[in-house]
């Protein structure tokens, strides 16, 4: 972390004699608390990022919060995390948020390629949008930006798109919150790291399919069986669990006099867009630069015969679908 700020300030460094401060941008990211301050007990780390506020109990979290240090035009790319919801306090410096409900989704053009775990990309870039390649942007009106300041925290509800740039060197810190929907979309999520591993004999003479995403490591197949096996079988347990429970709650609720029968909810944060601090959240419409896509995942030109390379992404592409993917789920239950 100190040669990256090294770099950041412009010092003579490794990184700096490598990438040149002036032509390129960087990001530390997911600087978890758990290794970065592993000298410290766990119940330390936990006071360093104090989200009770926000009606966050530390002891219902089931991983730690990150740490987020960017120079100046680093971002991350538009997508959508699988799990939970995300509560985000910006430290130092400005970084600005474009969001999206999970609704806008048919006009983000959403894939699975190239595949990283528990997250989905839009195809489209929001700073050159190509309305050749992803018409259907064009009519999306539900765009909300939030530049946040020091001090300021962001609740960002589950399944909403995000795109993130830093407007200058910044530090944020994040926690995920789990949802108990989580378990189903681990399910999910577990068939499509099988389709994409088990994809791999399709695509291994093909380098320019790009089937899987700079973090990620692709797995046996037999080793995603296995996690899609263990993942289903905690998801019926968990399920089963809560059909109790709910049995338990309304059979009491029936022998209170005059109790009135509500139905249950999740738990957790309100699902909506919030900004804590000065209030910098409005309503976004992004411009169509006529310009192509340098993120663009697929590409075919109409009437033309499409190369291996478009045919077999977009079959992985189809295999990956939301609504193909609860069909295997729901075969598998």
């Amino acid at each position: 972390m100190a040669e990256f700020a090294a770099w950041i300030q412009g010092s003579e460094s490794t990184l700096q004699n490598a990438f040149k401060r002036d032509k390129f941008s960087g990001y530390l990211d997911y600087l978890h608390f758990e290794t970065l301050l592993e000298s410290f007990p766990r119940s330390e780390r936990y006071r360093f990022a104090e989200w009770s506020r926000f009606g966050v109990d530390p002891a219902s979290l089931s991983s730690e919060p990150s740490l987020w240090f960017g120079s100046e035009g680093a971002k991350t790319q538009l997508h959508q995390d699988a799990y939970g919801v995300n509560i985000v306090a910006q430290l130092y410096g400005k970084k600005r948020w474009v969001l999206f409900p999970p609704s806008a989704s048919e006009y983000l053009y959403p894939t699975r390629v190239p595949y990283e775990e528990s997250s989905t990309f839009g195809s489209v870039n929001l700073d050159r949008p190509d309305r050749q390649s992803h018409p259907r942007f064009t009519e999306c009106d539900s765009a909300r930006e939030a530049v946040l300041c020091p001090g300021d925290v962001l609740f960002v509800p589950k399944h909403w798109w995000h795109h993130v740039e830093c407007l200058e060197t910044s530090v944020s810190i994040n926690q995920w919150i789990d949802k108990p929907s989580d378990a189903y979309d681990r399910v999910c999520e577990a068939v499509v790291c099988a389709v994409v591993n088990i994809s791999q004999d399709i695509a291994k003479n093909n380098d320019a399919l790009g089937l899987f995403g700079p973090t990620e490591t692709p797995r046996e197949p037999k080793e995603c069986i296995e996690i899609l096996e263990e993942t289903l079988s905690s998801y019926q347990n968990a399920r089963a669990v809560h059909d109790v429970g709910k049995q338990r709650i309304a059979h009491n609720n029936r022998e209170r006099e005059g109790y009135k029968e509500t139905s249950i909810k999740e738990e957790g944060l309100p699902l909506q867009y919030l900004l804590a601090g000065e209030s910098r959240n409005a309503e976004t419409k992004l411009e169509d630069s006529g310009a192509s896509d340098a993120r663009q995942h697929t590409a075919s030109v109409e009437g033309s015969p499409e190369g291996n390379s478009a045919f077999t992404q977009r079959f992985i592409q189809a295999l990956t679908k939301p609504d193909v993917v609860d069909a295997i789920v729901r075969h598998l239950l």
